[in-house]
Formats: structure tokens, C-alpha cells, sequence
């Protein structure tokens, strides 16, 4: 997988949204072996991407937001992973609309994220939110 980032940064231009997904996949991979940590800066480096390439409120970038919002849920940064999940969430809803699978997702993450955060009004309020689809 880091062969995979090094031959499309190798391939395309710096900053091209393609070097984002190469970053994704690795950043993917070590989130699914529940190694958050090693995660953590390979998905950070797929946002910073997909918002210079794409723009800060792209839907690839709103849940590039939410995807890292949930990797620092996962590692206790708590009010970072709110900013992040809140500005995918907003974004993915104003362009896609509540009932997009994305938006959903990113619905789900900030419910995870206020439950184990002991946030236990806004969990409700998020949660309420997928039971109204």
C-alpha cells in the first residue's frame, strides 16, 4: 500500500485529488486493523489533499473530514473529531442532502462520537436524525 502512495506521487502532479484516494487506501487498510494511530496521518494527508485539488466542502472532502473525525474519535481527540465531523456533516447535508448514504454516515459518526465522549443530548440529537429517514 505505501508502494501505491509513492507511485502516484510519483505519477501525478503535487496536490492532485488522485494522490488523495492513494492515501485513502493506506489510511483505510490500518482504520479497518483498528490501528487508528498509524491511520491518523495518512487519512489527515487525504483531507489536506482532496480540499486544495477539490475544495473544502466537496463531498470527497466532507467525508474525508468525517472518516478522520472518527479515526481521533478513536484516539480520544475529541474536540478536534467534532470539528471535523460537524464540517463534513454540514457540508455533505447542504450538498447531498440528509438522506445520502454519506451524510448518513457521517451522521453515525458524530452519534458514536458524542456517546463515548458522554455527550449523551447531541448523540440524541444526531440519533434522531437517522431515525427520521
Amino acid at each position: 500500500m505505501r508502494e501505491r502512495v509513492a507511485v502516484a506521487e510519483a505519477h501525478w502532479a503535487e496536490g492532485n485529488w488522485r494522490i488523495g484516494n492513494a492515501y485513502s487506501s493506506l489510511g483505510d487498510l490500518f482504520m479497518m486493523l483498528g490501528d487508528t494511530a498509524q491511520a491518523e496521518p495518512f487519512v489527515r494527508r487525504r483531507v489536506e489533499i482532496y480540499a486544495a485539488a477539490l475544495g473544502p466542502d466537496h463531498g470527497w472532502t466532507a467525508h474525508a473530514k468525517a472518516v478522520l473525525g472518527s479515526c481521533l474519535t478513536s484516539l480520544r481527540r475529541y474536540a478536534e473529531a467534532e470539528r471535523l465531523l460537524l464540517e463534513g456533516y454540514t457540508a455533505l447535508r447542504a450538498g447531498s442532502g440528509l438522506q445520502d448514504r454519506y451524510t448518513q454516515d457521517a451522521v453515525v459518526r458524530l452519534v458514536t462520537l458524542y456517546s463515548v465522549w458522554g455527550r449523551d443530548e447531541e448523540a440524541g440529537r444526531y440519533r434522531e436524525l437517522l431515525n427520521a429517514r
